[in-house]
């Protein structure tokens, strides 16, 4: 296998650490300093907040706490980026209740952070995200990309999905990424693998998984009378809630939409989820 280039979460902010951190300063010390110089910048408080999220997950990773995802194809970062929430409270929930938001970081709240490396990527363009529960129990999504660090609430994606702007369009594409990647290493654990592609040389083993692409989220499509190659099926996430699922309630399941003798049907690709009636 030829050797695969991947992109890399926080390049940026590594290059600016590297560059200007002191010798005898620790990371703690770091993060102190750069938060007073982000404070004392004169730019809006939204730019202040967004930079402090950045400063927030770059402190996440460097102390070891960011999970970092290497994709093995990077097809399924479009299929992510695609899928729509359907049940993002669910989502969030489930998120909540597993224990993936703990009490961490700068701003002493609930965080969950992990950046995605992309093969065949240029190295700038990886994301860190960063999703919290605030003392006010709003969950906010933030993000950093190269240059650029943002945040959006939950609510404020809702909005965004009934604005036809450009910006709207591309925040509420990675906000469905974010989310869509947390539920997929959920419901898919078989194609989770603990480390690093064997051609990658990380400087820690320890919060590297590697994801590969599971084939119940792929079908084959019949063109001219011959099969091609698998494509991303459509559908969803799903927290299951109702007390029929005795086994499987609080898991989250991919829901697939096919086409079954030419009328659109929702089927659930796992055993014991036949009464989709009554799924909740």
């Amino acid at each position: 296998m030829d050797k695969i280039a991947f992109s890399k979460p926080l390049a940026r902010q590594w290059d600016i650490y590297n560059k200007i951190h002191k010798s005898n300063e620790d990371v703690e010390q770091f993060v102190k300093r750069m938060f007073a110089y982000i404070m004392a910048k004169p730019e809006s408080w939204h730019k202040k907040q967004s930079n402090i999220f950045s400063l927030s997950l770059w402190h996440s990773d460097a102390t070891k706490d960011m999970l970092h995802l290497y994709f093995m194809d990077a097809s399924l970062k479009s299929f992510l980026e695609d899928l729509k929430l359907a049940d993002i409270e669910g989502i969030i929930k489930y998120i909540d209740e597993n224990g993936l938001l703990s009490q961490q970081g700068l701003m002493q709240v609930k965080f969950f952070s992990f950046g995605i490396h992309i093969p065949n990527e240029e190295r700038n363009k990886a994301f860190a995200f960063g999703l919290m529960n605030n003392q006010l129990n709003q969950v906010i999504l933030t993000w950093s990309t190269g240059t650029e660090n943002a945040w959006c609430s939950i609510k404020n994606y809702k909005e965004l999905l009934n604005v036809d702007t450009q910006e709207a369009r591309e925040i509420t594409k990675i906000f469905r990424f974010a989310l869509n990647t947390i539920a997929y290493m959920e419901a898919f654990p078989e194609c989770i693998q603990e480390g690093v592609p064997k051609f990658v040389n990380a400087s820690r083993k320890a919060k590297n998984f590697v994801v590969s692409v599971s084939d119940k989220v792929l079908e084959s499509r019949e063109e001219n009378g011959r099969m091609t190659r698998p494509h991303f099926r459509k559908g969803y996430y799903k927290r299951l809630s109702s007390d029929f699922y005795k086994n499987k309630k609080g898991q989250i399941i991919f829901v697939s939409e096919t086409m079954v003798n030419g009328k659109a049907k929702t089927v659930y690709p796992k055993e014991g989820l036949d009464d989709i009636d009554r799924l909740t």
